[in-house]
C-alpha cells in the first residue's frame, strides 16, 4: 500500500512533468513515458514504504533522459535532496562511483601465499583460492539490497553494464592466482536466497548471472583448475539447472529446505550436493553433543553416499557457541567410517 505523501506527490507530477516535456513515449507507443516510473514505484510499493526508494523509482529516468537545461542534478537535489539523487545515480551513473581495485602487486607481495600453496601435498589436499563476495552481493553492496533488486527491472542494461565490470575485475584476479598459485579448487562465496526462496526468479538469474559466472568458471577451468565449489547456504533449488550451466562442480551450503534427496535424485549425476547441517538448528546456546549426533546421522542416512558430502552450511570452519564445528566434523568422520 502506497503512503502518499506530500513529497511523493510532488515527485510524481516533477516526473510526468519532465518526461513530458522531453516528449518522451514508451516505445512504439503513443503512451506517455510517465507510465514506466509510475508502474516501477507501484511494483516497489509491494517490497518498501521507503519514501526515497519510491520517489527515487519514479525519477529514476530524469538524469539520463531528460536535457539538464530543462531539468538537471542541481534540481533534484534542491527539491528532494541528496537522498534522492544518490537513489537516481546509483545505477545510471555507477562509472562514477565504481572503482575496481588494482591488482598489480610485485611477486614479493605473494610470497606468503606461495609458500603456503608449495607447502600443500596435492596428492592428499587440494590448493583452494576462496573468491567473496560473489557477483550478486557485490551488486547489492555497492547501492542497497531493494535498489539492487529493483534496479533488474529498472535499469537492466546499466545492471548487465555493472555486472560485466565486476566480471572483468574477477578475471583479472583469477589470472592472478592461476599465475602465482595454480589452484587445484576455487571455493566462491555468493548468497543467492533465503531459507525459503532466491531473492530472484530462475528467468531473471539465467539473464543476469549465468552467463556472467560461465565466463568466470569456465576460465578457472580452462587453466587447470579442478573443482569449482560455489557457497550459497539458502534455498535456491530452482537454481541448479543455471549452476550446472555455470559450471559448479560442488553447491556448499545447500540447506535441508531444498529436499536435497530430490535434487540428489534429479541432478546428482551433474552436481554434487554439500551441506544439510543447517548451522541453526546444531550452533545455538541449547546445543549438546548428542543433539548434533542425532542430526549429523539424520542428514547423512536421509541423503545417502552419492553426489552428497555433508558439513555444517556456512560454508567455514566457525562457530557461534565454542565446541560445535569440533563436534559436527568428529561426527560426521563417525558416520562416513560406517558408511563406507
Amino acid at each position: 500500500m502506497i503512503n502518499y505523501t506530500k513529497k511523493l506527490d510532488m515527485a510524481i507530477r516533477r516526473a510526468a512533468w519532465a518526461h513530458g516535456k522531453q516528449k518522451q513515449y514508451r516505445s512504439g507507443t503513443d503512451i506517455p513515458y510517465i507510465i514506466h516510473p509510475f508502474g516501477v514505484m507501484t511494483i516497489a510499493s509491494n517490497y518498501t514504504e521507503d519514501e526515497d526508494v519510491l520517489i527515487g523509482c519514479l525519477m529514476h529516468d530524469i538524469l539520463e533522459d531528460v536535457s539538464p537545461e530543462l531539468y538537471d542534478e542541481n534540481d533534484m537535489r534542491l527539491e528532494f535532496g541528496e537522498e534522492i539523487v544518490a537513489v537516481v545515480k546509483d545505477v545510471t551513473k555507477w562509472r562514477d562511483y565504481v572503482k575496481a581495485p588494482k591488482l598489480d602487486y610485485p611477486d614479493e607481495a605473494w610470497a606468503t601465499a606461495i609458500a603456503e600453496a608449495n607447502a600443500i601435498d596435492r596428492n592428499e589436499q587440494y590448493v583452494t583460492v576462496f573468491v567473496a563476495p560473489g557477483l550478486f552481493e557485490h551488486v547489492h553492496y555497492l547501492m542497497s539490497m531493494e535498489e539492487a533488486l529493483m534496479a533488474y527491472y529498472e535499469e537492466p542494461e546499466a545492471m548487465h553494464e555493472l555486472i560485466d565490470y565486476l566480471v572483468d575485475f574477477e578475471l583479472r584476479l583469477a589470472e592472478e592466482f592461476i599465475k602465482h598459485l595454480h589452484p587445484d579448487a576455487v571455493f566462491h562465496h555468493d548468497d543467492w536466497g533465503s531459507q525459503i526462496n532466491s531473492f530472484i526468479s530462475p528467468a531473471m538469474f539465467k539473464e543476469f548471472f549465468e552467463p556472467a559466472y560461465k565466463k568466470i568458471y569456465g576460465y578457472y577451468k580452462e587453466n587447470g583448475v579442478e573443482l569449482i565449489i560455489h557457497h550459497s547456504d539458502s534455498y535456491a533449488a530452482n537454481l541448479v539447472p543455471s549452476m550446472i550451466e555455470m559450471g559448479i562442480d560442488i553447491w556448499q551450503g545447500v540447506m535441508n529446505t531444498n529436499n536435497i534427496p530430490e535434487l540428489i535424485k534429479q541432478y546428482g549425476d551433474k552436481i554434487t550436493f554439500m551441506g544439510g547441517i543447517h548451522s541453526g538448528l546444531v550452533d545455538f546456546p541449547g546445543w549438546t553433543p548428542e543433539i548434533v549426533a542425532e542430526y549429523v546421522r539424520k542428514t547423512c542416512e536421509e541423503n545417502g553416499k552419492l553426489y552428497f558430502i555433508p558439513c555444517q552450511t556456512s560454508g567455514l570452519p566457525i562457530e557461534s557457541f565454542p565446541g560445535v564445528y569440533q563436534t559436527i566434523t568428529q561426527e560426521i568422520d563417525k558416520m562416513s567410517a560406517e558408511m563406507f
